[in-house]
C-alpha cells in the first residue's frame, strides 16, 4: 500500500468515525482508541509533505497553508490535512443546520439549536480526547454570535410569559462550554476582534444583553414620549376655557392637586415642567393664594428628593447595608387633602429600614414629627418558593401578610391580626385580595364563596406553594373601595371646612374695611367677592357670620337689628 492510499484510508476512517458520532450513531471504545492511534500515527507521520501535494488545486494548496500560519511548504506543520478537512466538514455540518434553521420562527429556533448544541456537546466531548494530540499542533476556530435569544429575552421583558426559560441558560453555557486554550479571532457586530478565552462570556453574551436592554428601554421611552408642545398648548387652552366656566373652583383646586400628588407617588406625570405650566395658568386665572399649594407641592419634591440623595450618601458613608430597597417622600401635612391611615406592626424588614430614615430626618428637622400613610404606600416582592420566579406589586397591607408566610406557612387569621395589629375591617380586605388571585389558600371557603363575612378568625390560610401565572409581574395592588370612600369623604369634608374659612376671612376682609354694614348688603358683597372661587350657599354664610359674632369679631347693633358692627 503506498503512503498515499493509506493516508487517504486513514483519514477516510477518521471522518467515517466523526460523521457517525454527529449523527448519534454509536461511538464505542474500541472505535475511540482505534482513532486516537489513528490521529496520532498521522501526526506524527515522517511524512508531513504528502499532505499538501494531496491538496486538489494551488487555491487548496494556498489556503491550508494561511491557515497554518506560513507561506512555504517548509513553515506547514504536521497534521495540518487533518485539521483542514476537519474545518470543512464542521462548515459543510454547519451550513446544512444553517439551511434547516432558516426556515425557522424564534420560538422553534432555540428548541432546535439547544437540542443540537447538546448533540454537539456530547458528540464533541468524545472526540476532543481522541483529537487531542492534533489540538497540539493547530486549532482554527471562528464563531459568529447570534441574537436569536434576545428575541425570547424581549418578549419577557414585554410581560409575556416565556416558558421555557431554561433555553436562554443553555445558549449562555454554550457559549462559556468551549474548552479553549488560547485567544480566538472572530466577528462580533461586523468587526473582527480577539477574545481572551477568560472573556468569552462577557464578549459574546454579556455585553449584547446589555446593548440589547438599552435599546429595549430607548425604544419603549420613545413609546410614552410626552405629547409635543403644540400638542400640549392647544390642550391647556382647552383645559383653561372649561375652567372659566367652572363655578366651583376652589373643588377644582383641591381635586387637582389630590390627582397631582397622586401621580407624582405613582410616577405617573408626565412631565414637571408641564404639570407646573398649568399652575402658572391657574395663578394668572385665580392669584397667587388660589395655588399657594400645588406650588408648594413641587416646592416639596425638590426638597424630599435630595433628602433621599443625603440619606443614602450617609448609609453608604457608614456602610450601613439593608436588605431592603427604600424610597421616600416627604411632603407638608397641610398639603395632603387625604386622611391619615391607622397605625399597624410594620414587619421587621421594612421597620428596620423606616425607623433608620426616621432617625436621620430627626437629627436634621427637630421637633418635626413624621407620620406614614401606610395605605398610599406600595412595594415590590420576588416570589422565591416557585419553580418561575414572579414579581408580586403589593401594598404595604399585602406586604405585610406576605411576609409573614416567610416564618410560617400556615397562619389562622386571629393569628395574623395579631401579628400585624390591622384593624379586622383592613386585614379581611387585604387578605381578599390576596385569596382571591390564590397567592394565598383557605380550605374552609369555597372559591365561589369568597367574601369578607365568610372569613372567620379561626381559619386557617396557607401560601400557594404551587402558584403559577402567565405574567411575570403581577399587580396585586388594587385600592381597596373602603379607602377611596374614605377618600371622597375626606375631600368633601375639606372642600366644606376650607370654604368657611374663606367666607369668615372675606367677611372679616369687607367689616374691617366698612366697620358697619347691613346683613343684606353684608351677604351679597361676600358671593360678590367669592363668586370667582365658588358660589357661596346663603345659609353657609349666615352660620359664618354667626360664628364670628360668638368669636367677637362682630356684633349686631343694639337698635338696628339688621346691622352689623366690626369690633377692633
Amino acid at each position: 500500500m503506498t503512503s498515499n492510499s493509506a493516508f487517504d484510508e486513514s483519514l477516510a476512517r477518521i471522518f467515517e468515525a466523526v460523521d457517525r458520532k454527529f449523527r448519534s450513531q454509536i461511538f464505542d471504545e474500541k472505535l475511540y482508541m482505534e482513532l486516537y492511534t489513528l490521529i496520532y500515527d498521522h501526526c506524527t507521520s515522517s511524512l508531513p509533505y504528502i499532505e499538501l501535494n494531496l491538496l486538489q488545486s494551488a487555491n487548496d494548496r494556498q489556503k491550508y497553508l494561511i491557515n497554518a500560519g506560513g507561506s512555504s511548504p517548509k513553515d506547514h506543520f504536521i497534521g495540518g490535512q487533518l485539521c483542514y478537512r476537519m474545518e470543512n466538514y464542521l462548515i459543510n455540518y454547519a451550513k446544512n443546520l444553517y439551511e434547516e434553521i432558516n426556515r425557522m420562527s424564534d420560538e422553534d429556533l432555540l428548541p432546535f439549536y439547544v437540542e443540537q448544541w447538546k448533540r454537539y456537546k456530547l458528540s464533541s466531548g468524545a472526540l476532543n480526547s481522541a483529537f487531542r494530540y492534533l489540538y497540539r499542533h493547530w486549532m482554527k476556530r471562528a464563531h459568529h454570535n447570534g441574537f436569536t435569544c434576545f428575541n425570547i429575552i424581549k418578549s419577557e421583558c414585554n410581560n409575556h410569559l416565556v416558558t421555557n426559560t431554561q433555553l436562554i441558560e443553555d445558549v449562555a453555557q454554550s457559549y462559556m462550554s468551549f474548552d479553549f486554550h488560547e485567544d480566538m479571532t472572530l466577528w462580533v457586530n461586523n468587526e473582527q476582534t480577539t477574545i481572551s478565552p477568560l472573556n468569552i462570556h462577557t464578549e459574546l453574551f454579556e455585553k449584547p444583553i446589555l446593548q440589547k436592554t438599552e435599546q429595549f428601554h430607548q425604544i419603549e421611552a420613545t413609546k410614552n414620549k410626552i405629547l409635543q408642545e403644540s400638542q400640549f398648548e392647544e390642550n391647556l387652552r382647552d383645559i383653561m376655557l372649561v375652567f372659566h366656566h367652572t363655578d366651583d373652583k376652589d373643588a377644582f383646586e383641591l381635586l387637582y392637586r389630590k390627582l397631582l400628588l397622586k401621580r407624582i407617588i405613582n410616577q405617573l406625570t408626565n412631565s414637571d415642567d408641564y404639570e407646573k405650566v398649568i399652575v402658572s395658568k391657574l395663578k394668572e386665572a385665580c392669584g397667587h393664594g388660589y395655588t399657594l399649594k400645588l406650588q408648594q407641592i413641587f416646592q416639596d419634591i425638590n426638597v424630599s428628593k435630595t433628602l433621599a440623595i443625603e440619606y443614602e450618601d450617609k448609609c453608604d458613608k457608614h456602610h450601613m447595608i439593608h436588605k431592603v430597597d427604600f424610597s421616600v417622600m416627604v411632603l407638608s401635612s397641610n398639603l395632603w387633602p387625604f386622611p391619615e391611615s391607622s397605625n399597624f406592626a410594620l414587619p421587621i424588614e421594612l421597620k428596620s429600614r423606616l425607623d433608620s430614615f426616621t432617625k436621620f430626618y430627626n437629627d436634621r428637622h427637630n421637633g418635626r414629627k413624621l407620620t406614614c400613610l401606610h395605605q398610599y404606600s406600595k412595594g415590590e416582592l420576588r416570589t422565591l418558593f416557585t419553580s418561575q420566579k414572579y414579581i408580586l406589586q403589593v401594598s404595604t397591607y399585602q406586604m405585610a401578610l406576605l411576609l409573614l408566610f416567610n416564618q410560617e406557612l400556615n397562619w389562622t387569621v386571629e393569628q395574623i391580626q395579631d401579628k400585624t395589629q390591622m384593624k379586622l375591617e383592613l386585614l379581611l380586605k387585604s387578605l381578599l385580595g390576596l385569596l382571591k388571585n390564590k397567592l394565598l389558600l383557605c380550605t374552609n371557603i369555597h372559591e365561589d364563596e369568597l367574601v369578607e363575612s365568610n372569613i372567620k378568625m379561626d381559619y386557617s390560610i396557607r401560601l400557594a406553594t404551587d402558584f403559577e401565572s402567565k405574567k411575570l409581574r403581577i399587580n396585586l395592588n388594587v385600592p381597596l373601595k373602603s379607602i377611596e370612600q374614605k377618600d371622597i369623604e375626606s375631600v368633601d369634608r375639606t372642600i366644606e371646612g376650607d370654604r368657611k374659612i374663606i367666607i369668615q376671612a372675606a367677611i372679616i376682609r369687607i367689616m374691617k374695611a366698612r366697620q358697619t354694614s347691613k346683613y343684606a348688603l353684608l351677604m351679597q358683597e361676600v358671593i360678590q367677592q367669592l363668586s370667582s372661587r365658588f358660589k357661596p350657599e346663603i345659609s353657609v354664610i349666615k352660620k359664618c357670620i354667626d360664628i364670628l359674632i360668638e368669636k367677637e369679631y362682630l356684633e349686631r347693633q343694639s337698635d338696628q337689628n339688621d346691622i352689623l358692627r366690626y369690633l377692633a
